[in-house]
């Protein structure tokens, strides 16, 4: 009568015949199925509640210890409980059934669903436990490479916005060496999460370099001139690199912040000419001698820095280029734009932001 009314589309009908079954006759063969089906059907009219409460007594009820459906109500009950928000309740099901379940991909991907609801409490002990050790138990689980780079970088993401750049280093070094050994190709899914910690770890060299400034005399601006030159472009090929990932949004943004680098170095060569102390020599030889060494001082930043603000400019207009040949649009590109109207107003005008950018959670 219970199936009768299920094939009909009699959900409630059918859920109540359902529990009267194995209410009734507890020791039937019939009972666990009975209770199955009515956690099925209460999940099916949104009785969320009560459709955990039946998959618990599939999972927890010593009676229905050899039910075929034990494994599989433990997960539906977790995921019902991750919707309604039941995060702890939620975690540690997805761990028993991982725990319990003989199929390796199911189990991997419970195992990792723990890790991502713990990130969201918080609760980031049990969440770095949980992604440390799954490259370990299912890395070499078909399909699950991905993940195994994934893992790394949310710890890495994770201590990074609390402040803890060692550890965050060390998983963002650790998302990269996963992805080089994992097969997975460039453009996939994990190589996005490899170009993200990347682009990071190159961020955290740039925001030392931005710092940096030449002065002195110009004996030592030039030669200060010659060693940030090296930086440069051993930090710009650093961000070149990660063009090899093949993930749009971070190639636009390490072009963009190749024309951040080549802009700053240009603007501190030209601030320590321009702050380089008068010689003595000079200033003794009066007011004729001193509008000389200017003269020589201006050519001089012209010859130096003019070419290196043109580098800058063509990196940005490559980047803004890339951009319209993607067919999108994200806050760096938008920043190479307003570089560029900045040296130019009126060959690159402002415009309205093209498409949000995609970020990762």
């Amino acid at each position: 009568a219970a199936v009768c009314y299920e094939q009909s589309r009699r959900f409630e009908s059918a859920t109540r015949i359902y529990e009267r079954v194995w209410q009734k006759y507890p020791d039937s063969p019939l009972a666990g199925e009975a209770v199955w089906r009515a956690a099925i059907n209460y999940q099916r009219f949104f009785e969320f509640e009560k459709a955990v409460q039946n998959y618990l007594i599939i999972a927890d009820s010593p009676r229905f210890k050899d039910s075929k459906h034990r494994d599989d109500a433990v997960f539906n009950a977790a995921t019902i409980l991750e919707n309604d928000q039941a995060y702890a309740r939620s975690a540690q099901l997805f761990l028993r059934y991982a725990a319990t379940t003989s199929k390796e991909k199911e189990a991997a991907g419970a195992y990792f669903n723990a890790g991502l609801i713990y990130e969201k409490m918080k609760d980031y002990r049990n969440m770095e436990k949980i992604f440390r050790d799954f490259p370990r138990r299912y890395g070499s689980v078909p399909g699950m490479q991905a993940k195994g780079v994934e893992a790394s970088f949310r710890i890495g993401k994770n201590a990074h916005k609390r402040g803890k750049w060692r550890d965050a280093e060390r998983a963002y070094k650790q998302a990269i060496s996963a992805f080089a050994t994992s097969g997975q190709p460039a453009g996939s899914d994990a190589a996005e999460y490899a170009a993200y910690a990347s682009f990071q770890l190159a961020e955290y060299k740039l925001e030392k370099f931005l710092q940096k400034k030449i002065k002195g005399s110009l004996a030592a601006v030039d030669r200060a001139r010659k060693k940030m030159e090296r930086e440069a472009v051993a930090l710009k090929n650093e961000y070149e690199r990660i063009w090899g990932y093949k993930r749009a949004q971070w190639t636009l943004a390490a072009m963009y912040r190749s024309g951040t680098i080549m802009e700053h170095f240009a603007k501190s060569v030209a601030g320590g000419f321009r702050n380089a102390p008068l010689p003595r020599k000079v200033r003794r030889l009066g007011q004729e001698a001193i509008d000389i060494y200017m003269a020589a001082v201006d050519e001089k930043l012209d010859q130096v820095v003019r070419p290196l603000e043109d580098q800058a400019k063509k990196l940005y207009e490559a980047c803004v280029k890339r951009a319209k040949d993607f067919g999108l649009s994200n806050k760096y590109t938008e920043a190479a734009l307003e570089r560029l109207n900045a040296f130019d107003p009126a060959a690159y005008p402002l415009l309205k932001r093209a498409k949000v950018e995609v970020v990762i959670e």
